[in-house]
Order: structure tokens, then C-alpha cells, then sequence
């Protein structure tokens, strides 16, 4: 398989794992819609990271990196910029998103408790292989001596 075939099909698993990662469930709010309790009675919901709202931007970012990856399995080329500054982009976006609902001004506001679930670290590792795929350099091309 060539290199470009493979960093391709590495750069599409990346973003089906940020896509993924975006729309499952990234924590947990104590109240609907994340508001504080109501006389201390409390009901968990689980929110995905499109409810919480960072959870858009890594979506779209990651549908992105995906439709670059398809691109490039369709021999269209890559763009190793935009597929870092995908990356880097859901990685800013996950980043904010913790520290806003751990120290943010939001944080006593919008009931998010406990830490990250599953998802959060899905769509951290779709990120990061979709970083190491972008760094990754096609082979060069040697003209054919015939």
C-alpha cells in the first residue's frame, strides 16, 4: 500500500473519531438544561459535546479532516496544512472546553460535574492522529528514467 494511500485512511479514521467523539456524551449536567438544582432535588443528564456546545466546532472540524481524507483516497491530493490546522482546531476546542466547565466563568453556572467522559478523550485521540497524519510526507516522486 503507498504511503499517501495509508496517511489518507489514517486522516478518515482520525475524523470518523472526532466526529464520533463529538456527538457522544462528554459529561454529565445536573439539571436540564444545565442549570443549578431546584430545592436540592437533582436528576443527572448526560450531554454530548454538541450539546455543550464546543462539541460543534470539533464536529465540523472533524468532518472536515474527513472529507480531506476521502479526497486524498480519491487521488485528489492532500492539504497538510488544513489537516493541522484541523487538528490543532479540535484540539484548542476540547482544551477550552475543560478548563471554561473546570475554572471557567461558567463553571458555578452551568452544572457540569465530575471529569470528562469517554468521548472527550475519543475525539482528543482522533485529533492527535489526524496531527500525526498531517506531519506524515507523501514519498517523493521520481521521474520514471524511461
Amino acid at each position: 500500500m503507498p504511503r499517501s494511500v495509508l496517511a489518507a485512511a489514517v486522516l478518515v479514521v482520525g475524523g470518523t473519531l472526532v466526529v464520533l467523539g463529538s456527538f457522544s456524551v462528554w459529561g454529565p449536567c445536573s439539571q436540564e438544561p444545565c442549570d443549578p438544582e431546584l430545592a436540592l432535588l437533582m436528576h443527572i443528564y448526560e450531554r454530548s459535546g454538541v450539546d455543550l456546545g464546543w462539541g460543534i466546532v470539533t464536529a465540523v472540524l472533524g468532518a472536515a479532516v474527513l472529507v480531506l481524507g476521502v479526497s486524498a483516497l480519491l487521488g485528489r491530493g492532500r492539504r497538510p496544512l488544513l489537516e493541522r490546522l484541523a487538528a490543532v482546531g479540535i484540539l484548542l476546542a476540547v482544551g477550552l472546553h475543560l478548563y471554561l466547565s473546570t475554572y471557567g466563568p461558567s463553571a458555578a453556572d452551568d452544572g457540569f460535574i465530575a471529569t470528562p467522559y469517554i468521548a472527550v478523550y475519543v475525539t482528543v485521540i482522533g485529533a492527535i492522529v489526524v496531527l500525526v497524519a498531517s506531519l506524515s510526507r507523501p514519498a517523493d516522486r521520481r521521474p520514471d528514467p524511461d
